[in-house]
């Protein structure tokens, strides 16, 4: 079974020995302490990858926001256009990847109106193995023309109270969302800025019609991304 080419795959990278020396050495002094403070350190690798890196190895999660100034995270309940009932409750979201968070550090929706369709998956095949990390982002696309980029923040954040999204079925596949929640307060351990040309898909954001999503999404909730023919 082959996947659409509409979902993006995590670009490759590869870290030393001596590169992975330099993120311990930052992952002690920054976020080890859990003071919530800036991650300033120059990095040895682009932003994305130290991310990864801190989801992949040290198991942490990210919350992608524009506010800097977050001392604790209270549970909120989201809009989300799924039909799940985890996304919809009330909690403290956050991922164990390090590319989704960033895509909402840098979407500015605060000083545009617009709809936002992203989603971050791993695919089960049919012998149980999963896909690498597949990726999908689209905004508004009268809005995606005029770059509503803005300065945003990844906060660092420990996955202890939190629990992941059970998997579920979308489009005929079984899929396993890096999505995690806590109905409790949670005070982040780091957080890091990030800028819109940090983002490594920056340039493979869609623009989609809202009017067609929101017709075609309330036929089938189920068929995440809804595009249209001109996407």
């Amino acid at each position: 079974m082959k996947l659409p080419d509409y979902w993006l795959s995590r670009p490759a990278f590869a870290l030393g020995g001596s590169t992975i020396e330099r993120l311990e050495d930052i992952y002690t002094r920054c976020i080890s302490h859990r003071s919530g403070a800036w991650i300033e350190d120059p990095l040895p690798v682009p932003k994305w990858q130290f991310l990864c890196w801190l989801t992949d190895t040290k198991g942490l999660l990210l919350h992608g926001t524009g506010d800097p100034d977050i001392g604790e995270f209270e549970p909120r309940a989201p809009y989300d256009r799924s039909n799940d009932d985890f996304s919809k409750q009330k909690a403290v979201f956050a991922a164990s990847d390090g590319i989704w968070p960033m895509f909402y550090a840098i979407i500015d929706r605060a000083n545009y109106r617009m709809s936002i369709l992203n989603a971050a998956l791993r695919f089960e095949f049919p012998s149980g193995e999963l896909s690498d990390t597949r990726y999908f982002f689209s905004i508004t696309r009268s809005v995606l023309a005029r770059r509503p980029w803005r300065a945003g923040v990844v906060y660092v954040i420990d996955r202890a109270g939190f629990t992941m999204q059970p998997r579920y079925r979308l489009g005929g596949w079984t899929v396993h969302d890096p999505h995690w929640a806590n109905p409790e307060p949670v005070r982040p351990l780091a957080k890091i800025r990030v800028q819109a040309l940090d983002f490594p898909l920056l340039d493979q954001i869609r623009g989609h019609d809202d009017e067609t999503v929101a017709e075609r999404s309330a036929k089938a909730p189920e068929s995440f991304p809804w595009l249209d023919d001109s996407s």
